[in-house]
């Protein structure tokens, strides 16, 4: 595994609009126990942003609510050519911190499978997209789970989501890999 890639040290939310929201975002896993997930991002500077263009209407992340985005440069373990960033979809901007919180897990622990190999392991048939999608989901469920009583209710797509991925994580791994093996495949 290529392990040069320097510490950066920088909360790096950018972006014209909504980087308030994510900043809350961000700031409630700080200080949770997912820490580790804002820990990573923060010592490599990952970018985390609104998207300001059509990425989640008809580019790579259509129709999703976040992306980790790593498909310019190989994964590890080669040198990375391009820092991966996190765009959230701007539909999102009225959600919840708690919300996007939750959303951040998810990516930020693609990215954390970006620098433990497990993307590559993907990438090369080792691992399925059901597998790296268990880790990303059962995090975000986990911290869903953590926050969920003391967040209002919306009735959004999004909550709706979230409450959904909980539930099945509630009945155990495989009903949690069922519903990613529906969703992806």
């Amino acid at each position: 595994m290529w392990t040069q890639w320097p510490d950066v040290n920088a909360r790096n939310i950018t972006g014209s609009f909504g980087t308030s929201e994510l900043e809350a975002a961000y700031d409630l896993i700080a200080a949770s126990g997912a820490s580790a997930i804002t820990d990573d991002l923060f010592r490599k500077g990952i970018e985390i942003f609104f998207d300001e263009g059509d990425l989640f209407t008809t580019g790579l992340c259509a129709g999703a609510f976040a992306c980790h985005l790593a498909l310019l440069t190989p994964p590890p373990p080669f040198e990375p050519m391009f820092s991966p960033v996190i765009a959230f979809n701007p539909d999102l901007l009225t959600e919840e911190p708690a919300m996007l919180a939750s959303v951040l897990v998810h990516e930020g622990t693609h990215f954390q499978q970006y620098l433990d190999s497990s993307l590559h392991h993907k990438a090369v048939g080792d691992l399925t997209v059901v597998d790296t999608e268990f880790r990303a989901f059962w995090n975000a469920a986990v911290y869903w789970g953590s926050v969920r009583d003391s967040t209002p209710v919306t009735g959004t797509v999004l909550e709706y989501n979230l409450e959904l991925a909980y539930s099945y994580a509630q009945q155990g791994e495989a009903e949690l890999r069922a519903l990613i093996d529906a969703v992806y495949n």
